[in-house]
């Protein structure tokens, strides 16, 4: 490909889209003021235990390199902002970036500074990623942090979006953009109000032009007081949530005519398409596996769901490429090794309903972890997945075959999107995920058999169905079972106890079972004649929700309920004293807990029911006042009254 001198000069005059940065009212490094010494917490946020007093950004794009330079200021309130904000971490890609000018220090009231010293500073590897963590010196209640960095970069198209808020309370969060005549963008707003969104423009030399003086134009966009959003229970992307700006670059105009830059979902799916077409490279062998797969099968859907299962199980998936979309160059290599990605899977689930000739694409999402898709903003890397959509006749599914425990027709729920790009070449476009809704449940069944001596012997079926069962599968996929057992099971048992064994299986119904077989001396305490019985559930036995206000959606991802059922074995006379009856609800939730006693056994039986998925924040005390009623629950004991 010869790339015309014209050309050339276009891609080396991007760098003029922002040019040098300069914020004329920057604060200069080290030098704090008396009103800086003096903050406290915020009125509308009391219970900080830090605040940034500033954050500050800019974008300074030269001739040949694009350098992003970034000033933080933070205040240390309390005991527990030092732990807080004692590291700091900075992002940048290994291949393109170079961190320069890096500094950082402690100022404490005395005025004193403490520099970060280089073996406080550490680097690691994350996916195509660097980070950069530091862990500032001398931290007491009262002090203040200070860092800088820039960063140089060989990445011109990539524009990095400003988050003017982050996990820390903001006093002052401020970026400015420079642009330089010629150059159209687009500027999309997250989670800023429209009256938010007019900068301040000034003019200024363009100092890089060389023939005459060029002026360009400085946009400045500010935000103060910004509460915090930070990694809580039950939410997506934290990006999802923060008021943010980002640019797009459209296209740039000289004497010599326009260039334009922007895309739309079609190029973007088209050039995809492409792609996917080169991984393709065994389409006779696809066409010959479909037909061996589905042999003796009539029907669209029974062809379908045969090729599901085989997908699912007989290729094992790798979970190491996940951000890459593939961990093979060519389908050839999935059929030589049995090995491939989710997403790989996925696109050989595709083919081999193509070759049937069943209507199949794939889809490009954006998983809850990575964050909404904004379909204004057309961008490949909105997505970090890819499944598969199959169309009938008279109704659609979309599909996931990553685990050789997957359901049909049931995504994980971290594929619960709100749209993503079905890939079929021109005519690529964006398609808002409809999905049924599923009945979601957990059963938890514990039997305690329990002796004089006090010992108990437990036996616990967990049963799993809808996205909570896929839920609970793709964790099992994640980890080693004996891990899975840990970490989702065991773990929960509020005493100490010695698990003999354990199974998991999925049965014909697509219901996920976890059974556990287990005994404590741990869970039964003797006061006088009696004993008392700690039966509290596996689920939901506390508090969740610990901040005291939250500036975000609750998103539990899909309505469920959880059914908690004890039954309690003792042989011998006895009496017994039973947790009381409880029953409260508010707006789309309820729970509700029944105690009942026969001669035999005594069964204690809880139901938690969320009726709807998202929870707004001024719903939040509520909810958080309902889940204290629950976790207080869970500690109430049965008594037995031995004669």
């Amino acid at each position: 490909m010869i790339i015309s001198k014209r050309f050339l000069n276009i891609l080396i005059f991007i760098s003029l889209f922002l040019i040098f940065p300069i914020l004329s009212s920057a604060q200069k490094w080290g030098k704090i003021s008396e009103e800086e010494w003096n903050i406290v917490a915020p009125e509308d946020y009391p219970e900080a235990n830090a605040v940034i007093i500033f954050d500050k950004g800019t974008l300074n794009v030269k001739k040949r390199i694009i350098s992003f330079e970034n000033h933080v200021r933070i205040k240390i309130l309390t005991e527990a902002g030092i732990e807080e904000e004692a590291d700091r971490t900075i992002r940048f890609y290994k291949k393109y970036d170079k961190v320069k000018g890096f500094e950082a220090h402690t100022i404490t009231p005395d005025g004193k500074k403490h520099k970060v010293e280089k073996n406080a500073i550490f680097e690691k590897k994350v996916d195509d990623f660097m980070q950069k963590t530091f862990t500032f010196p001398q931290l007491e209640v009262g002090c203040i942090i200070e860092y800088k960095y820039r960063i140089r970069s060989k990445r011109f198209y990539y524009l990095s979006p400003w988050y003017f808020q982050s996990s820390t309370y903001t006093l002052k969060s401020q970026i400015e953009v420079s642009l330089v005549s010629g150059f159209e963008y687009n500027i999309a707003f997250q989670n800023v109000p429209a009256r938010s969104r007019s900068p301040k423009i000034r003019d200024a030399i363009d100092p890089d032009r060389q023939i005459g003086i060029g002026k360009i134009k400085i946009y400045t966009y500010t935000k103060e007081n910004l509460p915090p959003i930070k990694d809580e229970p039950y939410m997506g992307a934290e990006d999802d949530y923060r008021s943010s700006v980002r640019f797009k670059l459209v296209s740039y105009q000289d004497q010599y005519g326009v260039t334009n830059f922007g895309t739309n979902w079609s190029d973007i799916g088209e050039d995809f398409q492409k792609y996917l077409n080169k991984y393709c490279n065994k389409q006779s062998k696809v066409k010959k596996l479909a037909k061996e797969i589905t042999e003796g099968l009539t029907t669209k859907t029974e062809k379908s769901q045969a090729i599901f299962q085989y997908v699912a199980s007989e290729f094992e998936t790798s979970t190491e490429y996940e951000s890459r979309w593939f961990s093979q160059n060519k389908m050839s290599k999935v059929f030589e090794t049995k090995f491939a990605s989710a997403e790989g899977k996925n696109v050989l689930l595709t083919e081999l309903h193509k070759v049937l000739d069943i209507d199949a694409w794939s889809v490009l999402i954006s998983t809850r972890a990575h964050g909404l898709l904004d379909p204004s903003y057309a961008d490949l890397r909105q997505f970090n997945y890819l499944i598969s959509f199959v169309q009938f006749e008279d109704k659609w599914e979309f599909l996931d075959a990553s685990s050789d425990l997957s359901i049909y027709g049931v995504l994980p729920p971290k594929c619960i999107s709100n749209g993503g790009l079905l890939v079929d070449g021109g005519k690529s476009s964006l398609v808002k995920m409809t999905i049924s809704p599923i009945s979601s449940q957990r059963i938890d069944v514990t039997k305690m058999y329990v002796s004089p001596d006090g010992s108990v012997v437990c036996s616990t079926e967990c049963g799993f169905g809808g996205y909570y069962a896929s839920l609970y599968i793709q964790r099992r996929q994640r980890n080693q079972d004996d891990e899975f057992i840990e970490d989702y099971f065991t773990d929960r048992i509020d005493a100490e106890h010695t698990l003999n064994d354990y199974s998991i299986d999925l049965d014909s119904l697509n219901r996920f079972y976890v059974n556990l077989n287990y005994s404590s001396s741990d869970m039964i305490r003797k006061l006088d004649n009696n004993m008392m019985i700690k039966y509290a559930p596996l689920a939901f036995g506390s508090n969740p929700f610990k901040s005291e206000k939250r500036f975000f959606n609750v998103d539990f991802m899909y309505p469920f309920s959880y059914h908690n059922v004890v039954e309690i074995y003792y042989q011998g006379e006895k009496d017994q004293q039973l947790p009381e009856n409880l029953s409260f609800k508010i707006a789309g939730a309820s729970f509700q807990r029944l105690s009942v006693a026969t001669d035999s056994v005594i069964t204690v039986d809880s139901k938690l029911v969320i009726e709807k998925a998202v929870f707004k924040p001024r719903n939040y005390s509520k909810l958080r006042d309902f889940f204290v009623k629950i976790a207080n629950a869970s500690q109430d004991e049965v008594a037995i009254i031995q004669k």
